[in-house]
């Protein structure tokens, strides 16, 4: 009687079993939660890899392929020493002389490695050698120049060969001689060695004969070593 009435103050039969679970629940051991896994980052294989510069540009090869390109424009100047024949067409008369002479130019490629210029000398012949009617002269004469330029060791030397033609002035303070229009045909070799794409430095060598004044009966043979320079423009 009194287990029944014992049921009813707590609640019945369902309040008991409630109650029985949650002191179980109270009493059972607790379990630890789970540790926290640390995974530690791996490089990736797949990483990209970063790009490798390409070898800098030699200049010596690049620059000097602007001297023989179609296209290409130059101008420069030379100076240097002649060595003169005096060739009188009267028998037994002739006569030798020396001087520095200059030389500017302008040249055209009309295609890779032939080019076309003009030229500009002034030749000073001074005391005309062993002859001393001719006394002084000086020259001064343009040219049309043909050109042809063949690069070796990977365009760092260009040496060339070319003609040329002419027509100019003579000026003279000599005995026998006046002033008067000439002309002149030769043939040249040379070297350029580029320095950069806008500087080149030139040796050369030339062979010009001169046809002088009709009433001089003379003709003038010049061999001519030059030492200068090119700009590309």
């Amino acid at each position: 009687m009194q287990y029944f009435k014992m049921l009813h103050a707590t609640g019945g039969t369902q309040a008991v079993v409630n109650a029985l679970g949650n002191t179980a629940r109270e009493n059972a051991p607790r379990q630890k939660a789970p540790a926290a896994v640390v995974v530690a980052a791996v490089p990736s294989t797949n990483a990209p890899v970063a790009p490798v510069a390409p070898p800098a540009t030699v200049l010596m090869i690049e620059k000097s392929t602007a001297f023989f390109k179609q296209g290409a424009i130059d101008c420069g100047a030379s100076f240097g020493y002649a060595w003169y024949n005096i060739n009188q067409r009267a028998p037994g008369q002739y006569g030798h002389a020396s001087q520095m002479k200059g030389q500017v130019e302008v040249d055209y490629f009309v295609i890779d490695n032939l080019s076309i210029g003009l030229a500009g000398n002034v030749d000073w012949l001074r005391g005309g050698g062993n002859n001393p009617g001719l006394g002084d002269a000086t020259l001064t004469y343009g040219e049309l120049v043909g050109r042809y330029h063949v690069p070796l060791f990977d365009n760092r030397i260009i040496p060339y060969v070319g003609l040329s033609g002419g027509a100019g002035y003579v000026n003279v303070d000599g005995k026998n001689y006046g002033d008067g229009s000439m002309t002149s045909y030769g043939a040249q070799a040379g070297i350029l060695v580029p320095l950069s794409d806008d500087i080149a430095i030139e040796g050369s060598y030339k062979y010009v004969r001169y046809q002088l004044p009709g009433g001089w009966h003379t003709d003038l043979d010049s061999s001519q070593v030059l030492l200068g320079f090119r700009l590309n423009l």
